[in-house]
């Protein structure tokens, strides 16, 4: 059962709200339970296997549990850091973009000057470093002028299924970058994978990639191999620990291909077949699997010092929570199973999801000819409740087909080229925008795809294009949910609520356009992009839901602050039929 504790008891521990209330009040303004945390003075069953034990921190351990947590979300376009608090306050928050060092034909497999393969996506994850000491800067301006917000703990959430190989002393390998997760130039590994295993496997899983790596890499063999990372915020916890703890998480590990049926642990053997390496050496350079709410150590002083000239930050500990979509997920308030809502994520990516009871198995995985059945295409990950599971319909590229268009105009990709799409009206002056440019996931999976303007004509305005590019990336919105219906049956008529949550939330005219192509209202978020930093801080918190109304009440002030979009029914009508012929079109491509 939990009891309320009242930080007055605990003031060594809790933060002094009042201290930070001009920043508090602007972010939380109406939340009743600041002064307050749960205290959890029961036990729940641990889960088998490396399953988490996501506990609410016990009475006998509050004074390790931290009441304020520095947050960063390592995104594919940039970095954010958030100053949260246990009621789910933003004291503070900042933002950085990635500037990119390499340059577009910097290849692991090529010359410079060599025509690109179309499926290469790299990012350098020196390059994620730089913008984390940015906002870490920032933070540190911050928290010296409000010295009772200094956090107790730091949170490192970020993107997944890409491939960072680690040698000694902490180089990165395969010419310094990371293989990221769009990245689609394994496809004739996977076609082999395919026909020997029999199933369908993705040019984006990590095993393709491992093996292209291998052929073709520079560190041919991985023999240089000391660590293998899957997300952004492996690599930043790996260094924020001095190099001592090469970690990840489950919902990072079930997006990578690489575990067993079970979700539990690597399928060492199906990998040391498919690598032709020793098992014994796999599972030396794989990463060990933790749980959000644990510290897998602390800020080494070196790090603290030399790369964000902070030494107070030295011997914080350090959490490594879910990657982003599970953070996400978390931070949009679909944490239970029996949550009545769902979440629509505008990120570089995109997605439809939620949490639902473990579904059914599909059957047997889909054979080459069933690749494009679209409820085999919805990804299904762990949840720290071993009776839930993460169920996401996810498309390859969502806003990252916005901030293209923008950069094929010259124009930056903010929040004021989203609004010059307003300059057209619903329809896009009959342009159709199919966002493919990097293959496609979901609703059918070819990592071949290629995106299309179709009916372009000397009438055509930029602002038609702008507009089509969002339209279309709604219209695949509306493609994934209904892949998601298919996959999840009857268990999604519970959810009646959608909430929309990310980066491109902040634009008001894509809302009303992804609102009336699903025909539903949408919540929107205050703060939409800041819902991993919030997932992230709400895993370390903790939660065990078996939650008494006191406790619901706690839980509804970290997730408040939402508005409502309602469909347009005008636009309803135009989208119906825009959407059919979408659909046609995409058949046809």
């Amino acid at each position: 059962m939990f009891v309320l504790a009242h930080a007055g008891n605990r003031a060594q521990h809790a933060l002094p709200t009042a201290a930070c209330s001009h920043v508090v009040r602007a972010e939380c303004s109406g939340t009743p339970w600041a002064n307050y945390a749960l205290v959890s003075v029961g036990n729940r069953r641990r889960t088998g296997g490396h399953r988490l034990n996501f506990v609410a921190a016990c009475a006998s351990s509050i004074a390790e549990t931290p009441r304020l947590v520095l947050g960063l979300d390592i995104g594919t376009s940039g970095v954010k850091v958030g100053l949260v608090d246990e009621a789910g306050c933003v004291l503070f928050s900042a933002y950085s973009v990635i500037e990119r060092s390499a340059s577009a034909l910097d290849r692991i497999d090529q010359d410079p000057g060599s025509h690109a393969d179309p499926g290469v996506s790299e990012q350098r994850p020196q390059d994620w470093l730089l913008a984390v000491q940015k906002v870490i800067s920032e933070s540190k301006a911050f928290i010296s002028q409000n010295v009772a917000c200094r956090p107790s703990g730091i949170v490192v959430t970020g993107h997944m299924q890409d491939l960072i190989l680690v040698g000694q002393d902490g180089e990165i390998l395969l010419g310094g970058v990371s293989i990221m997760y769009d990245d689609t130039r394994a496809r004739e590994q996977a076609a082999e994978l395919s026909r020997r295993l029999g199933q369908v496997v993705s040019a984006s899983d990590l095993l393709p990639k491992l093996m292209y790596a291998k052929e073709h890499g520079p560190d041919r063999g991985l023999q240089r191999v000391q660590h293998a990372l899957f997300g952004a915020h492996d690599y930043v916890c790996f260094i924020l620990s001095g190099g001592r703890r090469a970690v990840s998480d489950i919902v990072t590990l079930c997006t990578t291909g690489l575990l067993d049926s079970e979700q539990t642990d690597f399928d060492y053997g199906r990998m040391a077949a498919a690598l032709q390496m020793q098992v014994d050496t796999l599972r030396e350079i794989m990463p060990e699997i933790v749980s959000p709410h644990d510290p897998i150590g602390t800020v080494a002083a070196d790090v603290a010092l030399g790369l964000f000239s902070w030494p107070e930050l030295a011997q914080l500990p350090v959490y490594h929570a879910l990657g982003d979509a599970g953070a996400t997920c978390f931070g949009s308030g679909c944490v239970s199973r029996n949550d009545d809502k769902l979440h629509c994520y505008i990120g570089t990516s995109g997605w439809i999801g939620g949490s639902f009871p473990v579904l059914p198995p599909l059957g047997d995985l889909p054979s080459r000819d069933e690749e494009t059945s679209p409820a085999s295409t919805v990804f299904e990950l762990a949840h720290p409740d071993d009776e839930t599971s993460i169920v996401l319909a996810s498309m390859t590229t969502a806003g990252g087909a916005f901030a293209w268009a923008c950069e094929m105009f010259g124009i930056p990709p903010s929040k004021g080229s989203l609004e010059a799409a307003t300059q057209s009206r619903p329809g896009a002056g009959d342009v159709l925008f199919l966002p493919y440019i990097r293959g496609e996931r979901c609703p059918f999976r070819d990592s071949g795809a290629s995106g299309a303007f179709l009916n372009l004509r000397a009438t055509t305005t930029r602002a038609d294009m702008l507009r089509a590019c969002m339209e279309g990336v709604a219209f695949n919105f509306r493609a994934v949910f209904e892949a998601l219906q298919a996959r999840t049956g009857s268990l999604i008529d519970s959810k009646e609520r959608l909430r929309l949550v990310g980066g491109g939330a902040v634009s008001a005219l894509w809302a009303d356009i992804i609102s009336a192509t699903l025909n539903t209202e949408l919540e929107v978020l205050d703060d939409p992009g800041l819902v991993a930093i919030k997932g992230a801080a709400y895993c370390v918190f903790g939660s065990n839901r078996q939650l008494s109304k006191v406790e619901r009440d706690v839980e509804s002030s970290f997730f408040a602050g939402t508005h409502t979009i309602v469909p347009k029914a005008a636009w309803v009508h135009i989208y119906d039929a825009r959407y059919k012929a979408f659909i046609e079109a995409k058949n046809k491509m």
